[in-house]
């Protein structure tokens, strides 16, 4: 993906992250954990070897959450969309599939309260 085509993504994606932090529902540990679980089934579905190491970010971004640590599971979730960007576009990754999951993610980082 150019750099064009990238830098307008994460453009857009920000954008969203701030609507997505204005509208965000209040947080509960099982709406957290739960929009997370719900991401991990696409994610599993993308193979290998890109679905392993994105399903462990989403994994530690529950557990930090979990364990009260609301920066960790930022910062994981963070990773994750970055991992996401870097993707984009390549073989095991559509554009389309990279923006739906980053989207669901800023709806978790929402759901945190704004990452």
């Amino acid at each position: 993906m150019g750099n064009f085509r990238r830098a307008t993504l994460v453009a857009l994606l920000a954008a969203t992250a701030l609507v997505a932090t204005v509208f965000a529902p209040t947080a509960s540990a099982d709406s957290v954990t739960d929009a997370i679980a719900r991401l991990q089934v696409p994610v599993t579905e993308l193979g290998k070897p890109l679905a392993a190491p994105l399903n462990n970010k989403l994994t530690d971004a529950s557990a930090a959450y979990q364990a009260g640590d609301t920066a960790g599971a930022c910062s994981d979730l963070k990773s994750f969309i970055n991992q996401l960007a870097g993707q984009a576009g390549k073989k095991n990754l559509s554009l389309q599939t990279a923006q739906s999951l980053i989207a669901e993610t800023i709806f978790v980082e929402g759901l945190l309260g704004g990452c």
